[in-house]
């Protein structure tokens, strides 16, 4: 399994040019990665040929990243935990962030430059649609929970809440000076 998709993403890093450069700065480097709540580890070591990855933590590692597999996805290091070189970490993370593979290219080889163009295209709108439709979705769940359902407060009401809270903490810091006097 580890081989397949060692396989794999080396093929994703080929279809970005800027993927293969950073790989090479990290050359090298052992991180081991580590899925919480289930404590299932792997390696992932750094290569000439790219990335490989190694059941277990048999390997001496640079760093250790830990967090949930959401987490992980979500590329945040205030989510993660990292025991090691911390450089290295937003290296790691920033190869990830910065991928922009060159889909079309890569699918042009196996169906033509044609259709993979109107694939490209297709895909391109189908995300465009699919990102608009959880930005409403989004957008309609957290007006229905602060406005309709009112099962939280909206924004307004917790800062005019904040501001009472501020003139409150004001007034009685007032009211103690004028009773030391």
């Amino acid at each position: 399994m580890f081989a397949t998709l060692s396989r794999l993403l080396n093929k994703a890093i080929q279809c970005d040019e800027a993927s293969s450069a950073r790989i090479a700065a990290l050359q090298g480097k052992v991180a081991t990665l580590e899925l919480l709540p289930f404590h299932f580890a792997f390696q992932c070591v750094f290569t000439e040929a790219g990335v490989r990855f190694e059941k277990g933590e048999l390997l001496s590692q640079d760093i250790k990243i830990a967090g949930t597999p959401l987490q992980l996805l979500s590329l945040s290091l205030a989510d993660l935990t990292i025991i090691g070189d911390a450089e290295l970490g937003q290296a790691i993370l920033a190869l990830f962030k910065a991928y922009r593979p060159d889909w079309e290219e890569g699918l042009s080889a196996y169906i033509g430059d044609i259709p993979a163009y109107h694939a490209h295209r297709a895909f391109q709108k189908m995300t465009h649609c699919l990102r608009r439709f959880r930005n409403n979705v989004t957008e309609n769940v957290t007006e229905y929970i602060h406005e309709e359902a009112e099962w939280f407060p909206s924004r307004e009401a917790l800062n005019d809440f904040y501001e009472e809270v501020d003139a409150l903490r004001e007034a009685v810091d007032r009211l103690e000076e004028r009773m030391k006097c």
